[in-house]
Parts: C-alpha cells; sequence; structure tokens
C-alpha cells in the first residue's frame, strides 16, 4: 500500500503570481522600515532642538540677578525646572488655591 509521490510543479502562472506577492510584501516592508526610520530621526532631532532651548532659558536664568528672578515669580533653585518646561511648587499651588476657590462650596456640617 505504498502510494507513488509524483511531485507537482508550480505553472509559470503561479509562479508569477507569488513572485509579485513576495515584491509587494518586501516594497511594504522596506516603506515600514523607512518610516520608522524617518520618526526615529524625527524624535532625535526634536529632543536635540528641546534640549538647546533649555540651555538658553537656562542660562538667561542663571543671568539674572534675584530680585528679577523674584520679579518674574521664580527662586533660582527653580531656574532648573523652569529651564526643563517643569512647574515649579510655586505654580503647582496656584493651580491648586484657583481649583479651590473655583469649587463649589461645601455644605456645613
Amino acid at each position: 500500500m505504498s502510494a507513488e509521490f509524483t511531485p507537482r510543479f508550480p505553472s509559470m502562472d503561479e509562479v508569477a503570481r507569488l513572485t509579485a506577492q513576495a515584491n509587494a510584501m518586501r516594497a511594504r516592508a522596506v516603506v515600514d522600515l523607512v518610516a520608522r526610520v524617518a520618526g526615529g530621526i524625527k524624535t532625535l532631532f526634536s529632543a536635540v532642538l528641546e534640549g538647546r532651548d533649555n540651555a538658553r532659558v537656562f542660562a538667561e536664568l542663571q543671568g539674572m540677578d534675584d530680585r528679577l528672578l523674584h520679579d518674574i515669580g521664580i527662586t533660582r533653585g527653580d531656574i532648573i525646572a523652569v529651564a526643563n518646561g517643569l512647574k515649579t511648587g510655586r505654580d503647582i499651588a496656584n493651580e491648586n488655591r484657583a481649583a479651590l476657590s473655583s469649587a463649589a462650596p461645601r455644605p456645613a456640617a
């Protein structure tokens, strides 16, 4: 009961169809790769520009005297946070104060 194996060779149409599918898949993979690389370069470029801006802001704030810093509402200890775009303790306190003042009054207990 042995079955004899007879090889089946694909027709020229099947070979052409499979080749076209493989080429389309390869093209999609290349496009995806290029898009990912471009996205990574864009992210890197943005980070470099942001770092330059932060360094410029830091240098400008460091060059100010304490009175001028006080006039704009920051302390010398806040300079790094402000240069990096972070909120200082004073900013957070002001936001909390504003949120509390705009909230509806609580009924008396």
